[in-house]
């Protein structure tokens, strides 16, 4: 448990870390009224909210994703490094590969993340 959160704090402090030296200055605070939610670009599909960055450049970004239940997100590629995965609420189901497999899905419920 002990590696666990050590790792989870050093996670943190890479992501602070990596956005103070782009030059962040001071610290994004947005309270749930000021988030902007981009409508699904297909119905039903997943809202955005684009919080911190731009995910469409280089850099260290932060975006919120709406997902209706039973929507499936189709096995794509991502051109930068990493991605990390927080579960506000609900549980999502996660698997790598480069075709659609239910057998290989692991749930990760409210609270759970993905590095």
């Amino acid at each position: 448990m002990r590696i666990i959160r050590a790792c989870v704090v050093l996670l943190f402090a890479g992501v602070a870390a990596g956005a103070n030296a782009q030059g962040a200055g001071e610290g994004v605070v947005k309270l749930p009224d000021q988030i902007e939610w981009k409508a699904p670009a297909v119905s039903p599909g997943p809202s955005t909210a684009v919080l911190y960055g731009d995910p469409s450049k280089v850099g260290v970004f932060v975006s919120r994703l709406k997902i209706p239940a039973g929507f499936k997100i189709m096995p794509h590629t991502h051109p930068d490094e990493w991605r990390t995965v927080v579960v506000l609420s609900g549980t999502i189901y996660f698997g790598l590969g480069d075709k659609w497999d239910d057998t290989k899905l692991q749930p990760r419920p409210t609270q759970g993340y993905r590095i």
